[in-house]
């Protein structure tokens, strides 16, 4: 279990680019805990759909 606002590094744009990546790939699993109503919850969900439509657009176009 981790603070997701700490600093942390998850796979590289090269780690994603590889070729291996379609004989092993990754999985990512993760669950975030919030008040509903709470502001910083509605920012960190805004933030994280940004970061995944990018990262869609990057690697599924």
């Amino acid at each position: 279990m981790m603070d997701i606002r700490a600093l942390h590094r998850g796979s590289s744009d090269a780690d994603m680019g590889s070729p291996e990546l379609a004989d092993r790939p990754k999985i990512l699993v993760s669950t975030v805990f919030g008040l509903v109503s709470s502001a910083f919850s509605r920012a960190m969900q805004v933030g994280n759909a940004h970061r995944m439509a990018a990262w869609d657009s990057r690697y599924l176009a």
